[in-house]
């Protein structure tokens, strides 16, 4: 039988408190890493423009009762979207910035608990531009992962697949119909009815209201974003932003007719971009 010395008893306590301490460290930061990956990430799904409208690319025409459950069915997959985002580890906050209708109270109904703001202006502003800004100052500087959604737009299924609230890049829908693909600058013209901001860009919407800017669809005349690194697309397919003018297999628009031929059809970006 060994026979422990003081200085064995000792050094014997010395690596026994050492290997506790390694342990609670690893045990403390197994719990915190838990902790972590337990809380969800700040998501803000940001619905802007008319509602209920009822025409073309030109048509002001909102409150539309005719278009009322048309709208409503668009207005069920943005909760179906909003459904889709949480489960992928996203607590999801949903504003609205819109023109006010007789149906202002229904709208707000549609998404529940989700809402936690919405302005319904009774004077336009000049520019959809202005209306983003007006939104900017609705959601605060607080930094979250951002999705800009046109109201009136009806999200087929297909794009719930399609949509990663993880992309690390600013992201666009796509770019519009190949032979109306590029600006005068002869940059990409892009798809302008969508816009992702990862939460390390959410500084960077401003981009969409800067006195510089003319249209979105020549954002990138403006803004030097490099494709693949600073910018992606959510398809690389070419499509045009307006469902009337070109078919679209993931969204269409509220109030007027969708298109059943797509212009673009073979054409990839940015293989096809010349």
């Amino acid at each position: 039988m060994r026979h422990w010395t003081y200085g064995m008893l000792i050094k014997y306590g010395i690596i026994v408190a050492l290997i506790s301490v390694i342990a609670f460290g690893a045990q403390t930061e197994g719990f915190q890493d838990a902790a972590s990956a337990a809380t969800p990430k700040r998501f803000i799904l940001l619905l802007r423009g008319e509602a209920f409208r009822k025409g073309g690319q030109h048509s002001r025409t909102i409150g539309a009762e005719d278009v009322y459950d048309e709208q409503q069915a668009a207005c069920s997959t943005h909760m179906d979207l909003v459904r889709s985002i949480e489960a992928k580890g996203f607590q999801v906050e949903v504003y609205i910035d819109t023109y006010s209708t007789q149906y202002d109270n229904r709208l707000r109904e549609n998404y529940g608990g989700y809402l936690k703001d919405a302005r319904f202006h009774t004077t336009r502003f000049a520019s959809q531009s202005l209306l983003i800004k007006d939104a900017a100052e609705l959601i605060g500087a607080a930094p979250a992962t951002l999705l800009i959604l046109r109201l009136d737009m009806y999200l087929k299924a297909p794009f719930m697949d399609l949509y990663r609230p993880d992309a690390e890049t600013i992201q666009f829908f796509s770019i519009c119909s190949h032979g109306w693909h590029k600006t005068p600058k002869g940059n990409p013209r892009i798809n302008d009815t969508i816009f992702h901001f990862p939460e390390k860009d959410f500084h960077k919407t401003s981009m969409l209201y800067k006195s510089s800017v003319i249209g979105w669809h020549e954002l990138l005349d403006t803004e030097p974003l490099k494709y693949g690194v600073d910018y992606s697309l959510m398809t690389t397919k070419f499509y045009d932003s307006d469902s009337a003018k070109d078919f679209n297999p993931y969204y269409r628009l509220v109030g007027r007719p969708e298109n059943q031929v797509w212009r673009s059809e073979g054409k990839e970006f940015p293989r096809d971009e010349k």
